[in-house]
């Protein structure tokens, strides 16, 4: 943008006289072809592909910086002003300056909601003679296109540097306003409309039949590039949006069409910005043109995200319903190894455990490398990288997994097995209550009655089997302070993970990137086993000894069931959420106790029964909360509206 010529900055409500009376009527055989699109709907790559002709000149969002920066800015993401370009000098370049010389096409890409709706009573003076000009329109899924902008903004936004997502920013209705206005001009040549999904599943002819519709000249070469920066991306100020073109090398024909991606995780803002953009783009999806390839694409083909359906993700709930059957199969193995008695160590024995994860990173990297190959994907949903910043965050999740498990040790030598286990249980109420705070969770009716009726049912349990199982008959103060302690680090845990790798919820391969997280967690613990061992034998905690072989082996066994066990449940959080995650849980305790009475025939007291139903009831409620709450609020609406108490909002 410092290489365009600067004007004076106006109001974009009146043109400025030198703009006016400049426009020449005189014939202007270049062919300008203009094309608007929402962000990350991959029109910066159809862009890089006119870059490789020698006859096109190429405009890289040119509106994006009076947008943000110039007197007239409509954003406030942009804090102070530039030196740039007005609304009306960058019209001028785009529809009335002659091309370079050697250049007989202008094409330019802006995102729809640099000018709509704040331009479209300008557009007439702006662009003058419409008979002169194609309007072009890259359009991509929402749940897609919307789903990534949300992940650049708040997510993967070190190089961005954006902060928060913006709706307006998404730019469909923007799109749409400024197409419809086209359609309004008499003189305007029909617009032209690709869709991304098309491109991918058919670069060729799709580019091959868009050329020929906006005028403009297509080579096959031009498929290709080599990969690094150019000066028509190089010279914008949101280089941060466009690395993954730059680093490109061409647009590669894909073999299917990827489904649009799961939205129930993503925030409500963002979730209602796709709700209000599907209709927009299935007006202009209708209107698309196609490649040869792609002419037998109907509309049904392309899958709607389920906006108002079941909140969860079924994977998500499958994964739970593993990590459950996991974690009952690693009970009783470490009931097992507990009762050899052959090498109690209990607090070396969990860092060993948890160390012992590391070794899964080979698997991780096979595992990453073939679904490389096989990504179907392009600048959206990239799989969790190994760099720094994961390496950082998941010894976070080092340090609370350690404290959780040796707090919960020291407590048992301290405090009755009941008291520990019932205290434990207050495990969902906490991670529901962190997550109000730190996940921006919605504290509704059916999700806080769920965590309630979860709670009074392990009471019950408890209750029921204080007889049973209690180890002594008093509870010392720091033992219970120790599970509490204990719990607040799992709560913590897992709402954590949830925020610190949020990607893994837009990631095409969760249990992939729970893999690499758990084993960057077992490699933290393997970092600090050698330190935690000494200082717990020079301080007489526990004397180190050698465990034998056989102990060695029983080692490994537990920690292969653990390691699946977190990633399957470190996957279901990503996928569903932790409070789901952490109620669905619950349900070790009756499934523990049906197996404990198919095999050894033990007895559950009625209490017991009546708690295990409670968790149950629990469970199902947190499994339809969406449709409860939705259920809740129409009957409140009514209620409201027929006695005018409230001026409640209409859903």
């Amino acid at each position: 943008f410092t290489s365009q010529p600067t004007i004076q900055k106006m109001s974009t409500g009146t043109a400025p006289t030198e703009y006016t009376t400049s426009r020449t009527t005189a014939p202007d055989s270049t062919r300008r072809v203009h094309m608007w699109a929402p962000p990350r709907s991959l029109s910066t790559t159809v862009e890089r592909f006119f870059i490789e002709h020698p006859e096109v000149h190429v405009l890289h969002e040119p509106f994006g910086a009076p947008y943000y920066w110039s007197n007239d800015a409509k954003s406030s993401r942009e804090n102070g002003s530039r030196s740039v370009d007005s609304f009306w000098g960058v019209a001028k370049q785009m529809f009335e300056d002659l091309p370079p010389r050697g250049k007989k096409y202008v094409f330019s890409k802006n995102l729809g909601y640099y000018v709509a709706p704040h331009l479209l009573g300008d557009l007439p003076t702006l662009v003058g003679d419409y008979s002169n000009t194609v309007f072009a329109f890259m359009i991509r899924h929402p749940s897609k296109a919307i789903s990534s902008l949300y992940y650049k903004s708040c997510v993967d936004n070190a190089r961005t540097g954006y902060t928060h997502f913006d709706p307006v920013e998404a730019g469909f209705e923007a799109t749409y306003q400024i197409l419809c206005h086209i359609d309004a001009q008499p003189d305007a040549p029909p617009p032209v409309i690709i869709d991304a999904d098309d491109l991918l599943e058919d670069p060729e002819g799709v580019l091959r039949a868009f050329c020929s519709a906006a005028g403009l000249p297509f080579d096959a070469s031009m498929l290709q590039w080599k990969p690094g920066p150019v000066p028509e991306l190089s010279a914008s100020p949101f280089t941060g949006w466009t690395e993954d073109v730059v680093n490109s090398s061409g647009i590669k024909r894909r073999e299917k069409r990827s489904p649009p991606p799961a939205v129930h995780t993503l925030p409500a803002d963002v979730q209602a910005t796709i709700a209000r953009a599907m209709p927009l783009y299935d007006m202009m999806y209708d209107r698309r043109i196609r490649g040869p390839r792609t002419q037998h694409t109907v509309r049904d083909d392309v899958v709607k995200p389920d906006l108002a359906g079941a909140p969860l993700s079924t994977t998500g709930v499958l994964l739970l319903f593993v990590s459950v059957v996991i974690w009952v199969l690693q009970g009783e193995l470490l009931q097992k190894f507990d009762a050899d008695d052959r090498w109690h160590k209990p607090y070396a024995q969990g860092v060993i455990n948890k160390g012992l994860w590391v070794f899964a990173l080979p698997a991780w990297c096979c595992a990453s490398w073939t679904q490389r190959v096989w990504q179907e994907e392009v600048t959206f949903r990239k799989p969790l990288r190994l760099q720094r910043r994961t390496f950082l965050l998941s010894f976070v999740l080092v340090l609370l997994v350690l404290t959780a498990s040796v707090t919960w040790i020291g407590s048992l030598s301290r405090i009755s097995l009941s008291t520990n286990g019932a205290m434990y249980q207050i495990n969902p109420l906490l991670v529901y209550l962190f997550s109000i705070p730190l996940l921006s969770e919605s504290a509704s009716a059916a999700k806080s009655s769920a965590v309630i009726i979860a709670f009074a049912g392990m009471v019950l349990v408890g209750w029921g089997s204080v007889g049973s199982t209690a180890r002594g008959s008093e509870d010392n103060l720091s033992g219970v302070v120790m599970v509490a302690i204990s719990a607040v680090a799992f709560s913590l845990k897992e709402v954590l993970f949830k925020r610190f790798f949020m990607s893994i919820s837009l990631s095409p391969t969760p249990l992939t990137d729970a893999v690499l997280c758990v084993s960057l967690i077992g490699a933290g613990a393997m970092l600090l086993l050698a330190p935690f061992l000494a200082i717990l034998h020079f301080t007489g905690i526990e004397v180190f000894e050698f465990p034998a072989p056989s102990v060695l082996s029983h080692l490994v066994y537990i920690s292969i069931l653990m390691f699946a066990y977190q990633t399957a449940s470190l996957a279901a959080i990503a996928l569903t959420s932790p409070t789901f995650v952490a109620m669905g849980q619950l349900l070790v305790v009756p499934l523990t106790m049906t197996l404990d009475w198919l095999i050894s025939r033990y007895t559950t007291s009625p209490r017991g029964l009546l708690g295990i139903a409670l968790m149950v009831l629990a469970f199902l409620m947190l499994l339809y909360a969406h449709t409860v709450d939705r259920f809740l609020a129409t009957r409140a609406n009514e209620v409201a509206l027929r006695f005018n108490i409230l001026p409640w909002r209409k859903l």
